[in-house]
């Protein structure tokens, strides 16, 4: 018996190293392996979140600072007397609110700290006084470029916002503060809408000196600075532009994972946390799940072979789902970098319309000479020919920008007819020759009161989406027609609209697909062929204006995209012509272009209007003029040249003769070297220009220099 005893002891020892110890040895690895899992998963949904939030916060602040350097344009030549008293500014202002959803108000603060006009009241009868602000103090010391505020109340309606702001110079010298306030509802809507667990996550707009500008849940106690020892503040004084915490938070003491992304030239930084206990209670979740089952597993060794099959087939099927989940994460990162590059191509559009514009103003001015100088009937009519395809060649390379974000295009009425005719060959050469193009142009289907460049935007991503939909070929209608609701349809009042259909003969798509379509980021393109954002960026488009986007398809029967905006009752109103150039004594002009024909063409011109020219190709030899002859009323130079570009020569132009006016050329949008002139008497010529464009600006700068002397 005690042999037996020995013997049976013996012979279940395997078993029990089997049915037990075995199990529990993988239970606790792949706990591990589930714990670094989980919360790998939530350090890459917080890396990705808050790189999606630093990219709209980009656009915000990039957005707004457009709108402030138009306001201050628009009131360059106003005294505040003039800027409180005009209507016409304060609708202009109250428009440009109107029209983006992410600002609460634009203001104007006089030298004395009083705001003298906004957006939402015409006329103040209380002139608030906000010479206290923080915004305010910073641009009486002298600093220049946008500053962002931190929060405040504000004093006409007590909530609380920030703002950002920018100095108005007269004469170099402060001259008041130009602002606008960011809408914390629209933030709210936006950072309610990516946080993925209610309660657990927080997002986070900060300056770098931990000031907390918004942040959703909000702080708590009202806190409105970030301790120093927080891994916020800590992060804005990191180099880098990007990063990740883990720790517990010095606000509450909760554990979290932090990312933060630091914005372009901005001295902000959007973060996005989730706390530990998240991933923890999951991972929980599964170890519960998973001691049941290694239970039952240790149950099913000793009894059969049969379950341990079935431990087989399950431990298969979780490998082939944790790879098709790594499969994921790694087309998602593909994605952010296919973004990328449709940024680095607007630039290299933008690049190639400079170069453009430059050719065009060799030709545009040399045209206008010849045309004014020949008698001859036949050959003024082929000069005329050539300026009018010149001056297409210039609306496409305003296209251009536009589509590479460097050129603002005005809001006005338009039949969008005419605008599908006018696009007609851009899309034609981008879809290529493989997809037909077929027009259905309903003439009642006018007028539309839209952005022209955010229209035709719009319509350029429609048809490359359709395009994608028929790898094959296929043909395309581009169709209009007139609209009139007799009662509330999907979301749109009872009215009078017109409707623009994409239609394509392609592929189709399923009710899923339908479904997400118009969400952003969303696509069923391969990696490297999408963004997720043209579908998204038409029906923010449509519900700017008042209108929508929707979509009808089903697989193999093609697809219709449909947007739908109000019509405005009316005709189109011409175009207000330019005024004619004031009259101007003439100038002695120096002129610098290293661009041989451009340079020879406006010294044409300028000859041509009674200007007397100096002219050279290179920053040097016009110094080197200077130093021996200053009088001169004058410096035109052009902005993008080798070794010494436009806003070094006209620092050292200042260097030697302070007063001196300056005219910068360009055939780029304004960037950071043109920004830091303004105010400092210098004006700016955008190319390709016409010889009414350049008399204007050289009135004005020429002008301003003859005032300063007489005073």
């Amino acid at each position: 018996m005690a042999l037996r005893l020995r013997y049976g002891l013996l012979s279940s020892r395997p078993l029990f190293v089997i049915g037990i110890v075995l199990p529990t040895v993988i239970f606790v690895a792949a706990g591990w392996y589930e714990f670094r899992l989980e919360r790998n998963r939530v350090r890459n949904d917080v890396l990705s979140t808050s790189a999606a939030l630093a990219e709209h916060g980009q656009k915000v602040v990039e957005t707004t600072d457009l709108v402030l350097a138009r306001v201050l344009d628009r009131t360059s030549e106003m005294d505040w007397a003039s800027i409180q008293s005009s209507k016409p500014l304060h609708d202009f202002i109250a428009q440009l609110r109107d029209e983006l959803p992410q600002l609460e108000s634009i203001f104007l603060i006089a030298p004395d700290g009083h705001t003298v006009a906004n957006s939402r009241t015409f006329p103040l009868d209380i002139l608030p006084d906000v010479g206290d602000r923080d915004y305010v103090t910073h641009a009486r010391e002298g600093n220049s470029g946008t500053f962002i505020s931190a929060p405040y109340n504000s004093r006409i309606d007590g909530r609380l916002t920030f703002a950002a702001t920018r100095v108005r110079l007269r004469d170099g010298k402060f001259d008041g503060v130009i602002g606008a306030t960011i809408s914390p509802d629209y933030l709210h809507e936006v950072y309610s809408a990516v946080i993925d667990y209610p309660g657990h996550s927080t997002a986070t707009l900060v300056r770098t000196d931990g000031v907390v500008l918004f942040r959703h849940p909000p702080l708590p106690g009202g806190v409105m600075k970030m301790p120093a020892q927080s891994a916020v503040y800590e992060a804005g004084k990191r180099p880098g532009d990007r990063g990740i915490f883990e720790g517990p938070s010095a606000i509450d003491g909760r554990q979290r994972i932090w990312a933060y992304r630091r914005l372009t030239n901005q001295p902000l930084l959007v973060g996005y946390s989730i706390d530990d206990a998240v991933y923890r209670r999951a991972w929980f979740i599964d170890m519960l799940f998973m001691a049941a089952f290694s239970g039952l597993l240790a149950a099913a060794l000793l009894l059969t072979e049969r379950v341990i099959a079935r431990r087989t087939a399950s431990e298969i099927s979780a490998s082939h789902a944790l790879l098709a989940e790594v499969e994921r994460r790694q087309k998602a990162e593909l994605a952010l970098e296919q973004s990328q590059k449709m940024e680095a191509l607007g630039r290299l559009t933008g690049g190639v319309a400079h170069d453009f514009n430059n050719l065009l103003t060799a030709i545009m001015g040399p045209l206008e000479l010849a045309t004014k100088r020949s008698s001859d009937p036949r050959v003024v009519r082929l000069l005329g020919g050539a300026m009018q395809a010149a001056q297409r060649g210039a609306a496409l390379t305003a296209q251009m920008l536009a589509v590479a974000r460097k050129r603002e295009v005005a809001v006005r009425p338009l039949d969008p007819n005419e605008a599908i005719q006018e696009m007609g060959e851009m899309i034609a050469r981008t879809i290529g020759p493989m997809v037909r193009v077929r027009y259905e142009l309903d003439p009642a289907a006018s007028p539309v009161a839209v952005n022209l460049v955010q229209m035709e935007v719009t319509l350029l991503n429609l048809a490359l989406n359709a395009r994608d939909a028929m790898p094959g070929g296929g043909e395309m209608v581009l169709r209009t027609e007139r609209l009139e609701l007799g009662a509330a349809v999907a979301g749109l009042p009872a009215g009078d609209y017109v409707r623009i259909s994409v239609v394509d003969s392609g592929e189709g798509m399923t009710e899923e697909v339908r479904a997400r379509a118009l969400e952003p980021f969303f696509t069923t393109k391969e990696t490297g062929k999408g963004t997720g954002l043209g579908l998204s960026t038409a029906y923010g488009f449509a519900q700017s204006v008042g209108g929508t986007v929707s979509i009808d398809s089903a697989p193999g029967a093609g697809t219709i995209v449909m947007l739908t905006l109000p019509r405005v009752a009316g005709a189109i109103p011409e175009a207000l012509r330019p005024t004619t150039a004031r009259a101007v004594a003439p100038a002695r002009i120096l002129l610098v272009d290293d661009d041989n024909a451009v340079r020879m063409a406006t010294r044409e011109v300028l000859e041509d209007l009674g200007h007397e020219v100096v002219d050279f190709d290179n920053g040097r030899a016009a110094l080197d003029t200077l130093a021996r002859d200053v009088a001169f009323d004058l410096v035109a130079t052009d902005f993008a040249m080798a070794e010494m570009n436009g806003s070094q020569l006209a620092e050292a132009v200042r260097q030697r003769i302070p007063t001196m006016p300056i005219l910068f050329v360009t055939g780029y949008a304004k960037d950071d070297g043109l920004q830091i002139w303004d105010g400092r008497n210098t004006w700016t010529l955008d190319k390709p220009f016409s010889s009414q464009d350049l008399a204007r600006a050289v009135a004005r700068a020429a002008g301003a220099q003859h005032t300063s002397a007489m005073t």
